[in-house]
Formats: structure tokens, sequence, C-alpha cells
């Protein structure tokens, strides 16, 4: 949205706003004239919710989120229909019984009611006010009772809008306030209310609090029982197995097989033992009696070397010592000597004594390992009875854990409702207890407000004059400026001319004028920039032919384009405007007395032409529909090419776009062309057609907005 263009809206219009803003603040002077005035009464109560002296938890922060809770459940049951209902009642009864010092002058409703009618409806407001009932519409019975509270201004709506509670702060007061043409009145509503709010709330407060201890004093006991029963059954199925403490026992008797199973290990290992060492021993008895037979064979070698030695001495000695004799001696000696040599090397102990001794360790690892037998049979024996003792014990185990689960429960759910029960008795004894710290008095009027209603009022009607010229300017779609009608097509503006609202338009005054008129001067320089732009454009690509057209009818583009060729005219140029027959054109351009009448069908059949001064004018007749009639296209071609020869720029007055088949022929034989768009006008949905033959147009310079007021 442009705000430039918006402020220069209101701007335009501001006596409607300043006139609108006037008249409400007036309405407001008239209308508060006669107000009077109002007076208010406090009343404050403290309530204890944030007072750590009043407290009895062991907790010294405070709840924030839970204290605003409290404050804001007592606010809204002070406002509610059955605290209000009390107001209400004890208000009536005080005017209907004392006429002479009403609060409020009895109403039409109540003037009217007979002195039964009065004695029913004021014991009707007695017994409602006993029951705490509201006044309803349905009260309205052979005694309107609601119309009479209405009348008053006593129904709950009209005292509520009076009534003001809120929390003071941050503090642990609640202010209870109303605002009344009557002092009196307003003391007595919020004393009322304090009062009687604190007796209902406190009597509620205790009817529920008593209703929770009853309810959690029998869950308590519910509890209790069912604590009781789970421990007895617990106990008596202890005794019933048996255990006074199963899980003792049980880890006794564990230790007790882990401890003898241990012990039938040690005994598995010393039978494994004594086992080898027997094993040992009798391999080496019987490596001992191989041995024994080897000695016995070696002493018979031995013997038989002995007696061949002394066969082979006797021999030497016979054969008188012969050499052959002594080596046979001396060979035999010494293998008697290596035969001694070993067998002395192979037996350094006794062999009957080694042997013995191994036979005495035999027989001691024999008695022991007999020993370790017999004590194995005796531990498992002692082992398999402690197992099954303990196998007994594991269903016993099962089913004492599954009771003293069940005791444990319902021993922590009974705890549990016992602390439910003594924090209910301790929030009961520190209950948030309501007192009046502040009572009611009658004051001072307030301030008079106005001074504010009636700015109030000013600042509305300021504020909805203004919404709604913003309105209305937002759904203006009227193109008032270049820039509007450039956003609205997407193309081109070359410039805009201002609306001329003189009688006189001859173009030769206009251009004579030495700056006495404003408009003239202004259409001057706004037609000299366009003259430029199209000048600039159309020499850049060497044109000579230019076509005006427009959107709609009355745009303007015949006046334009007789203002362009006057303005042309007026740099040197020869031009020859071709345009439909209007006279009147003619006389506002040049002097009518010096040209003549020069047809365009006729120039398409001589193909001769006038040239005058410096702007030839060739009518050409509205009647003819279509230019193509006139000639073929080759014929058209040529007598624009002559033309080009003949003038400096030619400027044809275009039908406008809703005669599509006009405008589509006369732009083909155009080079470039330029539109005209009337300011204050909209473009409609219709106009999207035309937009998109001028949008497709190669040759077009862009649009030219007309009539713009200055």
């Amino acid at each position: 949205m442009d705000v430039q263009a918006l402020i220069k809206y209101i701007l335009k219009r501001k006596w409607i706003v300043v006139i609108v803003t006037a008249l409400s603040m007036l309405a407001t002077v008239l209308m508060v004239m006669d107000l009077p005035p109002e007076y208010s009464s406090l009343a404050q109560i403290s309530t204890g919710l944030t007072d750590q002296s009043q407290q009895t938890s062991g907790e010294n922060h405070l709840d924030y989120f839970g204290v605003s809770s409290q404050f804001g459940n007592i606010i809204e049951m002070m406002r509610s229909r059955r605290v209000v209902s009390m107001i209400t009642n004890k208000l009536i009864l005080h005017d209907l019984e004392n006429a002479q010092t009403s609060f409020t002058p009895w109403s039409d409703v109540v003037k009217e009611l007979t002195p039964d009618q009065l004695a029913q409806a004021m014991q009707a407001f007695g017994e409602k006010l006993v029951r705490k009932e509201p006044v309803t519409v349905l009260d309205n019975g052979t005694v309107p009772l609601y119309d009479i509270v209405y009348s008053m201004g006593y129904d709950e709506e009209g005292v509520l809008k009076k009534l003001t509670i809120e929390r003071s702060g941050e503090s642990d007061f609640i202010n209870v306030s109303y605002l009344s043409t009557n002092p009196q009145l307003s003391s007595f509503v919020v004393n009322t209310l304090t009062t009687d709010f604190i007796t209902y709330y406190s009597g509620m407060t205790l009817a529920n609090q008593n209703r929770s201890l009853e309810l959690l004093d029998s869950v308590m006991r519910e509890k209790q029982l069912v604590m009781d029963q789970k421990n007895n059954e617990l106990r008596n199925y202890k005794v019933s197995s048996g255990v006074l403490n199963l899980g003792t026992q049980s880890d006794v008797i564990y230790q007790q097989i882990a401890q003898i199973e241990g012990k039938r290990a040690q005994t598995i290992n010393q039978v494994q033992s004594l086992q080898g060492a027997l094993s040992d021993i009798n391999r080496r008895l019987a490596d001992g009696e191989s041995r024994r037979g080897n000695t016995v064979s070696d002493n018979v070698d031995l013997i038989n070397i002995d007696n061949q030695l002394k066969v082979a001495n006797q021999r030497y000695i016979d054969n008188n010592f012969r050499e052959a004799d002594k080596r046979t001696v001396d060979s035999l000696t010494r293998i008697k000597a290596a035969m001694v040599n070993s067998n002395s090397d192979n037996y350094l102990v006794n062999p009957t004594l080694l042997r013995q001794n191994l036979t005495d360790q035999k027989a001691k690892l024999e008695t022991d390992l007999a020993l370790a037998k017999s004590g194995m049979a005796s531990i498992d024996a002692e082992l398999n009875t402690l197992r099954s003792r303990y196998n007994v014990m594991v269903p016993t185990d099962a089913g004492v854990q599954n009771l003293e689960r069940d005791a444990e429960v319902a021993t922590r759910e009974y705890l549990e409702a016992l602390n439910r029960y003594n924090q209910a008795n301790v929030d009961n004894s520190t209950r948030v207890r309501l007192r009046i710290t502040e009572v009611g008095m009658p004051g001072a009027p307030e301030p008079s407000k106005k001074i504010v209603y009636v700015g109030l009022s000013g600042f509305a009607g300021l504020s909805l004059c203004l919404s709604f010229l913003t309105i209305m300017f937002m759904t203006d779609k009227r193109i008032k400026d270049a820039a509007a009608l450039a956003q609205a097509t997407k193309q081109e503006v070359i410039g805009s001319l201002n609306l001329i609202t003189e009688e006189n338009k001859d173009l030769r005054d206009i251009w004579q004028d030495d700056n006495t008129i404003v408009n003239y001067s202004v259409y001057k320089d706004l037609l000299r920039s366009i003259r430029f732009e199209i000048d600039r454009k159309m020499t850049s690509q060497h044109f000579k032919t230019l076509g005006v057209t427009s959107l709609n009818q009355g745009d303007g583009k015949t006046f334009i384009a007789g203002s362009l060729a006057y303005a042309f005219a007026m740099t040197g140029k020869t031009v020859l405007l071709i345009k439909d027959d209007a006279s009147d054109l003619l006389n506002v351009i040049s002097n009518k007395e010096t040209q003549a009448d020069q047809n365009f069908e006729s120039f398409l059949v001589k193909k001769e032409i006038k040239v005058e001064d410096l702007i030839t004018v060739l009518n050409r007749n509205p009647k003819n529909n279509s230019l193509m009639e006139l000639n073929n296209s080759n014929s058209l071609i040529a007598g624009f090419n002559y033309l080009k020869d003949k003038f400096d720029m030619i400027i044809i007055d275009i039908n406008n776009l809703k005669d599509i088949n006009q405008a589509k022929e006369w732009l083909m034989f155009t080079e470039c062309s330029i539109a005209v768009f009337e300011a204050d006008r909209s473009i409609t949905d219709a106009d999207k057609g035309a937009l998109d033959i001028i949008q497709k147009q190669s040759g077009f310079l862009g649009w030219v907005l007309n009539k713009v007021p200055v």
C-alpha cells in the first residue's frame, strides 16, 4: 500500500475527519453532561496464604502457582451466583423495608406493587436469602420478583458490573470495591459481600474437609484390616512350616552344603593322590624284580669269565708263557674288569633294602586309601541329607515370599492412608482462615471521567473515520497517477497530461499563453516531456509513423494526437495527422481558412496530397469499418511509404481498443504506437484483452495518462 498516496487521500478529505470527530465528541458531551457523581468503597480480606507465620508445614518455600490458583478460586467463588444472590436479596430487602432510606429510589415496578404484593415479595426474598438462592426469570409469578430486582439494578449482572474483586499485587490481601452513585450503597455492598462470603466459605470449607476426613478414616481402617490379615497369614504359615526365620535357616543350610561340598572335593583329591602314589610304588616294585634277575645273570657271566681266565692262565703257564696265551689272558682280564665296573655303577644302593622300603610305603598308602574312601561315603550321606532339607525348604520359601510381599504391600498402603489422614488433619487445623482487615467506608466522589469519555469518543470517531477512509482507499482501484498506471498495466508510462478545465482548448491559445493560466503552462511542459520521449525512441529506431489509441472511448486520444502534431510542428517538422472527420480538431490546430479538406480514402485512390505549411490533416471516414476493405495490403503499404517520403512524421488517430478490428488493422501500418488512459478510472476485467493486444504490439512505446487533476 502506498502510504504517501493514502495520506494525500485522507488530507483531501480532512474536513470529513474533523467533522466526524467533532460530532462524536459533541454527542458524548451531551450524554455525560448530567451524569451523577460516583462513590467507591473498598474492603480488604486477608487470606493467610502467603503469611509464613500462619503456616505449620515444615516447608519454607511457597508454591507460587498453587497460591495463585487458590487466590483465583477464592475470587471466582466471591463472584459466583450463590454469593452474589445474598447481596441481591439483602439489597432489595433493605430498600423494600426502608422506603425513605433506600439506597436506590423505588422503580416504577416497585411503586406499582400493592401492600399485599409488597409483603409477599419481602417474604419471598427473605426465604431466598436463607436458602442462598438467586433470583431468576422463573421467579416472575404472581409477584414479579425478577422484574423488581432488575428494575432496581440489583440483578446479578447489574451488581457484578460495578463490583471489582482482585488480588492486591503479590500480597496476601484481596481488595473488594464497589462503585455506585450512593456512598452508603457502596459501603453496604462491600461489607456485606466480605462478611457473608467469609461465613459461607468457612462453612463450606469445613464441611468439605470433614467429609474428606471421614472418607480418609474409613479408607485407613480398611487398609489396616487388610494389613493385619496379611501379617496373620504370614505368621501362621511360618508356624505351620516349622520355621521362624526361613531366610536365616536356608542361608545356614546353604553354607553347610557349601562346606561339605568343599570337604568332599578335598577327599576326592586325596583319594586320587593316594591312588597315584600306589600306582607309582607298584611300578617301582615291578622294575626292582627285573633288575634282580639281571644281577644273577651278571654274576654267572663273571664266574664264567673267572673260569675262562683260570684256564687261560693255566694254558699260559703250560705253554711256557706264549705270547698268544698272554694276549688271551689279558683280554679276559679286561673283560672281567669291565663287568665288575658295570655292576658297581648299577648297584650303589642295596636292592634288598630299597624293595623293603617300597613295600612298607605301599602298605601305608593302601591303608590311607581305604580310610579316604570310607570318609567319602559318610560325606556323600551328609551332603544328601542337607540337600534334601534344603529342597524341602524351597517351596516353603516361595510361599513365605508371596505372603511377605502381600504383607509388605498391605503395610505400605496402610501407611500411605495413614499419612494422608494425618496430613488432612494438619490441613484442617491450618486451613485458610479469611478475615476482614479493612472495612468499607463511604468515601468522597470519584474524579469525574467526563473528559476521559469525551476524549475516548473523539479518538473512537477519529479511528472509525480513518479506518473507513483507509478501506475506501484500499478498495478504490481507480488510477490517479503514472505509477499506479504502470503497476496496473505492467508496462512503461512515458508521461501524463493534466486536465484542462478551461472551456477554451484551442492549441494555438495554449502555446501562445505567457504562463498566465496554470493549466496551460503545465500542459505545455508535460506535452514537451512526452514529445521528447517519443522523438527519442522514434529517432533511435528511424520510425516515422506513430499510432495513438486508447483503452476506452472518451480518454482524449484525439485531442492528444492533435496536441502531438502541434508540438512536433513547433520543432519545425512537417506532420501529417490522419484522423476521423472532425472539424473541431482542425479548428484548434490550424487556421481553417488556409486549409482545404483532404480525405484519406481519396488519397488512396489518387496517391496525391497537398502539403500544408507544417501540419497536414487527412480525414478518414468513420463509417468505413475496415481499412483492409478499402484496398489491398500492398496498396496500403505503398500509400504509407509515399506519405513517409512527403512528411517528417505521420500521426494516426486510431480507434480505441474496444473497436478491436479497426484498431488491429491500423496498428499493422504503424511503426510505433502509444495508448492513452484517462485518469481516475479503473481497469476492469473486460480491459484485460485490450491490454494483451497492446503488450503484443512490437512498436508500443508506452502509456500516456490523460486528464490528471492538478
